[in-house]
């Protein structure tokens, strides 16, 4: 059993990075025997857009497409909710979804279903 103060965080650390992973080293793969099979190879322009920023109106329209029958959340809000509070709840469910494109973690929360079996 650790006691000194600075024994206990180094385990501490040193349990986490193992857990976690640490620094790593990365290296380019060489893909070039891809390239007869490949139709279309985007041009930077094209690839520019993938990387781009996504939009508030990118966003808002891909609520909208969400079908108002689909399956409501945990918290029981469906997608016609979220329509038509999008006036009140626009900028903030921008805000998420935009942060989700930047720091690539999606609340948990934010990604769960409830199936419900009406007997």
């Amino acid at each position: 059993m650790l006691t000194e103060q600075s024994l206990v965080v180094a385990e501490f650390v040193s349990y986490f990075q193992s857990m976690l992973g640490g620094v790593r080293r990365t290296s380019r793969i060489n893909c070039d025997f891809l390239q007869p099979h490949l139709k279309h190879i985007l041009d930077s322009e094209e690839a520019a857009v993938l990387v781009s920023p996504i939009t508030h109106e990118e966003i808002k329209e891909a609520f909208y497409d969400i079908s108002e029958e689909s399956a409501p959340g945990p918290d029981g809000y469906t997608s016609g909710f979220f329509k038509a509070a999008w006036p009140e709840i626009g900028n903030e469910v921008c805000a998420a979804v935009a942060e989700f494109f930047i720091s690539g973690r999606l609340l948990k929360q934010l990604n769960a279903t409830m199936l419900v079996f009406d007997s």
